[in-house]
């Protein structure tokens, strides 16, 4: 009885001992790949079509872009690449397309060249950008809990604040016109909320965003 107790207790020990969480991801010809705090790689996709993989706040969920076979659509801004968003779950070791490319009647409904993926700090949202106006593309997001994808603005480049005051607002690019006589446009950095409403410009260098950012942790 005591060296069954000593071997479960060797058995459970060894267990938990092995028991990892995901680190971090990456891509590696055209495959995603997670490594574990253990210093274990796993290969999650073998199709060569996948690449910029981001991984959950939570650790559960991996969002990567992959490329189709179909051909290249329009936008404003011309061709763009066909391709969509994959979401795989780690605790079910599947994955599926939950956003898909699409030419659309307006730029807001346009879902081309598919990029720039951000979880919120919650994990429910992951926020992108398509092609979209022929000075601009724009901003999208996906509800993981209702696998409903909504417009929220144009922009030309995103981040999705990780923490502090503005935890999960956006800072994006924006191409804007001057409401004078003389006319002409400038690109400034400006905050968003998790809607879309612009709360104010920040800057239109890009060290403006790291300035923001510090001063707002």
């Amino acid at each position: 009885m005591k060296n069954s107790l000593i071997i479960f207790t060797l058995v459970f020990i060894s267990s938990s001992c092995t028991k990892s969480t995901p680190e971090k991801v990456f891509e590696k010809n055209n495959n995603i790949f997670v490594q574990y705090t253990n210093g274990n790689i796993s290969q999650l996709t073998h199709t060569k079509m996948d690449k910029a993989p981001v991984l959950s706040p939570d650790k559960n969920l991996i969002a990567f872009i992959r490329k189709t076979n179909g051909a290249e659509m329009e936008s404003g801004s011309g061709p763009g690449e066909n391709n969509e968003i994959w979401l795989f779950n780690l605790a079910l070791d599947k994955g599926k397309a939950i956003v898909h490319g699409k030419e659309g009647d307006s730029p807001e409904t346009i879902l081309i060249n598919l990029q720039g993926l951000f979880f919120t700090s919650d994990s429910r949202y992951i926020y992108f950008m398509s092609d979209a106006w022929a000075t601009s593309a724009a901003v999208h997001r996906y509800d993981i809990s209702t696998g409903k994808e909504k417009f929220i603005s144009d922009a030309n480049d995103l981040i999705v604040i990780p923490t502090g005051k503005y935890k999960d607002d956006l800072i994006v690019n924006k191409h804007k016109y001057y409401h004078s006589e003389d006319g002409g446009s400038y690109d400034p950095y400006c905050l968003l909320n998790a809607e879309g409403k612009e709360l104010k410009e920040i800057g239109e260098e890009e060290n403006a965003i790291s300035k923001f950012l510090e001063q707002n942790k």
